[in-house]
């Protein structure tokens, strides 16, 4: 079993966000994990894929604090 962690997810293109289970990634050998204990959410979060700056992979998760 996998530990997983809550994030926020935008499931396909033009989609509004959701708060969904997603498993910690494991860390390569020159990478380190640092556990998270509290994030905000930034307005750049629901700006960028409402402009159509987004990814091509989805699910995507954005965050930048």
């Amino acid at each position: 079993m996998s530990v997983q962690q809550k994030a926020l997810v935008y499931s396909a293109p033009d989609s509004k966000p959701e708060v969904q289970l997603v498993p910690v990634p494991t860390p390569a050998a020159d990478e380190v994990l640092v556990k998270v204990l509290v994030s905000a959410l930034n307005p750049a979060d629901w700006k960028l894929p409402s402009l159509g700056l987004d990814s091509d992979t989805y699910p995507l998760v954005f965050g930048f604090d």
